[in-house]
């Protein structure tokens, strides 16, 4: 029986919409006005519910009433679907979208051509007069480029219930948008999106969804749902990443032949407080000269008050340099960017962190200042040119006589905030499309004292032989300032992303020239560019994120100038940005370089201060930073990340970062011809006669043992046996259930196999802490079923198991006191009365009187990581009770150290740490020795002998210290073992806790 439009939209649609109303049509054609027929009717009117009749199936058409309930607001919004049948299978296709939105019509006249319109009065009135058949002209109006569609029914009792409910969703969406707001529908992007060669485009990708997986951009489909929308979507992912993947390989493959130019930048910001320059900058601008001169007094600037902006005091001494450094520095000298692979270049990569400097000066040197202008005037976005012209001129200073190499590129500057480009003469010509951009975000969101200020450029790399048209390279740089204060993070999050929405650049190119096919949901307006449309983003500033840790802990660990290489590490744990990185709450998938320098803030002159000149009414914090993301197109290495506290003339320290990009010289014609080879082949999938034929094998995988830590993979080969390529997604067996359990990773979870081709998907299992202790408690019998779902083609079923040997590691101490015997010795183990448990972890007492035995001696001891293998060998000796190894004096260094290390993974993988959560901050306060033992009755008693055990262990070694002159090692021990004893897990204490504090009670058992 043939289904009627209802149904056919209704399988075409995901759960999340709902088709109110769908009616039969078919195109208009003109009438030649020389034959008295009239264009191919349809066969009789349709009642409700009857079925479709496929005749003349290219003009036929189906339009419906979609609708969908937005998850944020919960408003109903609502588009007309066309659909037009495919010309090979009976399936239906999007063809035109119309938002239901203020402006949207549908106009209906008959042969004598009587217009009407939506209003309720004449729709109603024409829709009762006798007819045959209606023409239909739909507008999406509201400024709108798309053409009018003109349709033929003689369906008149569901066209009138499809106008009434056009007017009734039209007025919602006036009654719930804003004037002047266009409503953005993303829910429509699986139906209307069409398969096009947008990597070619002239804009670059969005960084944010370069770095992200395939099967994060396919989250806005359910897993566990399949339709034919949803498959033709998945398509389009899938196959627009799968080219992307083919590019950068190809773009590998010239950058290993040298087809790439070399630039190096340096990046500086600095928070000037509303000083004027008056120190050297050498040392942040980085290029260093032969001749060296302090900078000269600078006259006082008032922004109400300039004798002359554009002539600098200094002008005359950058001269004066030039011309004394000219018989060992010339214009010749000074290298230009090379289109090769090999680099002049040299860096010492001594260990991570420490400044790397470079033999040739900087291509650009980019510089953020921000509190340039402290006064009142300037919050009323003053444009001011007279402290850049200050600044700008101490920076050419401080590049002594090189300067006369260099020249502004650009700057921009809103109130405080300032980004100069200054830019080697010899490259100038290689940048083009210089763009700029501001936003306020300071006082009532607008008010300039905070914000960003953006610049964009365009790097044309020279021609070669190898790529005639090098294809441009775009860097764009953002400076920022964010709110202040310590509780102010989540302030400085809205910021962040308010920013990442305003902060835009003109394109200079039209919808249409973007995206030629279909009606995508970009296509309703002029979107801008944002700042992460480029091949290289840069974010730098006074971002003003602090340390989530009490002002005398941060002091008190900074001030440990031996224990810094230890301390530094452990107080970025509490840095709100790298907690803002980590959980994606800001700066998602942007880097950066590891931090070795002291914190930039907060220092002022004549205030108390502490040791290290910190002002002692504001908690040092690192809150100038410098960050990165980049594409394939532009490899960003960062060189080089610190302070330089020798310049004191505000209350920050500047801060700089050495940086070079790999910009790949690939020609624009040759990428566009090999990207369309790629495209010809794989461009109408969703169109191709023959069905896909993917074979995967095997059916079946059996890991075998799985222990603790111990990785295993196993390969699914998914093979194309057709001619046309496929793709694939892994689904849930379920909707809403998990597509994998936890225990079990997939790579890919979705890919894209050529005809002829396989691909293999490794399955992987690496048990750690949280699976582990979920393994633990549940039959060693591990079994899964996954799904692979073929777009538009069946599913395949693959059967996984394994069986898992239980561990003592992450099992609870309460229930390995109850464990008489090793815990794999059992298939199950039986758990003894509590009356019977022991006092301790039998596996921890034996580790332990190991370390005693054979390590009391050894030199970093939990200070130096053991080999891996021996730690796993520990490890698996301590879950089937056989003998722990006994040293010899040759592995007895090493054999302590993997001892050592294999205790610290016992008690960090415990379920529960060992002090409890809700005693941290009486732990944290405890004043004396005595007030510590007090407080360990209060933890578990098993916790109790297990402590005692440890820290007995801790307090020998200390003494075997003490008494050789060893007096220091008590504090690391406390400072390695603390964050591990007190762990939180995400669980917050009823108080804020003393991380120095939780130290000294560690050390209250250990001295």
């Amino acid at each position: 029986m043939a289904e009627t439009p209802a149904q056919i939209v209704a399988s075409l649609l995901r759960d999340s919409e709902d088709a109110k109303i769908a009616i039969e049509t078919r195109l208009w054609e003109q009438v030649d006005p020389d034959t008295d027929a009239g264009p191919d009717s349809l066969s009789g009117s349709h009642e409700q519910g009857s079925a479709v009749q496929h005749n003349n199936t290219t003009k036929t058409r189906i339009i419906a009433v979609v609708t969908h309930l937005d998850s944020t607001t919960g408003d109903e919004q609502a588009c007309l679907f066309c659909y037009k049948p495919r010309a090979v299978t009976s399936t239906y296709t999007v063809e035109h979208m119309f938002p239901i939105i203020d402006g949207f019509s549908i106009s209906m006249a008959q042969s004598r051509r009587q217009t009407i319109d939506l209003s309720a009065s004449s729709s109603a009135s024409a829709l009762n007069e006798s007819r045959s058949e209606l023409t239909l002209t739909i507008n999406s109006g509201g400024g709108h480029a798309n053409e009018p569609l003109i349709l033929i029914t003689q369906d008149i009792q569901r066209l009138r219930l499809l106008l009434a409910e056009c007017k009734r969703l039209r007025d919602i969406s006036v009654a719930n948008t804003e004037p002047g707001v266009k409503p953005v529908y993303a829910w429509v992007l699986p139906y209307t999106f069409r398969p096009n060669a947008a990597i070619l485009s002239p804009i670059p990708q969005d960084l944010r969804h370069a770095p992200r997986p395939v099967h994060e951009l396919l989250a806005e489909v359910p897993a566990g749902s399949s339709t034919p929308a949803t498959d033709a979507f998945d398509i389009s992912v899938i196959r627009e990443d799968w080219i992307r993947s083919q590019i950068r390989q190809r773009c590998c493959a010239l950058a290993a032949e040298g087809q790439q130019t070399l630039l190096k930048l340096r990046i500086g910001t600095f928070n000037v407080n509303g000083n004027l320059p008056s120190q050297d900058l050498a040392a942040w601008v980085g290029v260093q000269s032969e001749s060296s001169k302090c900078i000269p007094p600078l006259p006082e600037v008032s922004p109400f008050h300039v004798e002359d902006p554009t002539s600098s005091p200094l002008d005359a001494v950058v001269a004066e340099l030039a011309v004394a450094d000219d018989a060992s520095s010339s214009k010749e000298s000074m290298p230009s960017v090379s289109a090769s692979h090999d680099s002049d270049v040299t860096a010492v990569y001594d260990e991570v962190g420490k400044t790397v400097q470079l033999e040739e000066e900087p291509d650009l040197i980019v510089l953020g200042f921000q509190e340039l202008d402290l006064s009142a005037g300037a919050l009323l976005y003053s444009t001011e040119k007279a402290r850049e012209e200050a600044w700008l001129t101490a920076v050419m200073a401080g590049l002594g006589a090189k300067a006369a190499y260099y020249e502004k590129l650009s700057s921009k500057q809103l109130v405080g905030m300032l980004l100069v480009v200054i830019v080697k003469c010899s490259v100038r010509s290689c940048f083009t499309q210089v763009q700029t951009s501001s936003v306020g975000a300071g006082i009532m969101g607008l008010m300039g004292n905070k914000g960003g200020t953006a610049l964009r450029l365009t790097f044309m790399p020279e021609p070669t032989a190898q790529a005639a048209s090098p294809r441009p390279v775009v860097l764009t740089f953002v400076n920022a300032h964010l709110a202040a204060f310590d509780e102010m993070y989540e302030k400085r999050n809205a910021d962040f992303h308010d920013l990442s929405k305003r902060l835009s650049f003109d394109s200079g190119i039209s919808v249409n020239e973007i995206e030629e096919h279909g009606v995508t949901p970009s296509s309703w307006r002029s979107v801008p560019l944002t700042v992460y449309q480029s091949d290289a983003l840069f974010w730098l500033g006074d971002l003003n994120y602090r340390l989530n840790l009490s002002d005398p802990d941060v002091r008190s660990l900074l001030a440990q100038e031996q224990d810094r290489p230890l301390n530094l590490p452990e107080l970025l744990k509490y840095d709100q940005l790298k907690t803002a990185m980590r959980t994606r709450s800001a700066f998602a998938h942007f880097k950066e370089f590891p931090i070795t320098h002291l914190p930039t803030y907060r220092f002022t002159p004549g205030v108390l201060t502490d040791s290290l000149g910190y002002d002692m009414k504001r908690k040092p914090a690192w809150t100038d930073r410098i960050l990165h993301m980049c594409s394939y197109n532009a490899d960003v290495t960062q060189l080089s990340y610190a302070s330089h506290p020798e310049i004191t003339m505000s209350d920050h320290r500047p801060v700089s970062a050495e940086f070079t990009v790999n910009a790949l010289v690939v020609d624009s014609t040759t990428l566009e011809t090999y990207v369309h080879t790629l495209w010809k082949d794989v461009a109408d999938i969703e169109h191709a006669e023959s069905g896909p034929q993917l074979v995967v094998e095997p059916s079946t995988i059996d890991f075998g043992n799985i222990g603790y830590k111990r990785p295993d993979r196993q390969v699914l080969r998914v093979e194309n046996a057709g001619k046309i390529a496929s793709t694939f997604r892994f689904i849930s067996v379920a909707p809403g259930a998990d597509i994998h359990p936890r225990w079990l990773q997939i790579e890919p979870i979705a890919g894209f196999v050529p005809a002829g081709e396989h691909i293999e998907v490794v399955l992987s299992v690496d048990i750690g802490n949280s699976e582990a202790a979920v393994l633990n408690l549940e039959d060693a019998a591990m079994e899964a079923l996954l799904i692979l779902h073929t777009s538009l083609g069946k599913d395949h079923f693959v059967a996984i198991s394994g069986l898992w040997e239980r561990t003592c590691f992450a099992t609870s101490l309460q229930r390995l006191v109850r464990i008489p015997s090793p815990v794999r010795s059992l298939e199950k183990p039986e758990l003894v009365a509590e009356s019977q448990a022991a006092t301790a972890p039998k596996e921890l007492m034996r580790l332990v009187n190991w370390l005693m035995k054979y390590a009391t001696d050894m030199d970093g001891l939990f200070l130096l990581p053991g080999e891996p293998a021996k730690v796993t060998t520990f490890q698996e000796y301590l879950d089937t009770g056989e003998e722990l190894p006994v040293p010899n004096a040759v592995d007895r260094l090493p054999l302590s150290w993997s001892a050592a290390q294999c205790l610290l993974q016992f008690l960090d993988s415990l379920p529960d740490a060992l002090a409890p959560v809700a005693l941290h901050p009486r732990c944290a306060s405890v004043s004396s020795r005595e007030e510590a033992f007090e407080l360990l009755n209060e933890f578990p008693g098993v916790s109790v002998n297990v402590w005692i055990a440890v820290t007995s262990f801790l307090h020998f070694v200390c003494q075997q210290d003490a008494s050789s002159g060893h007096s220091n090692r008590a504090d690391k021990l406390a400072a390695v073992f603390a964050p591990v004893l007190f762990r939180t897990d995400g669980a917050r204490p009823s108080a804020v806790v003393s991380h120095v504090g939780l130290r000294r009670f560690v050390e209250s058992f250990i001295v």
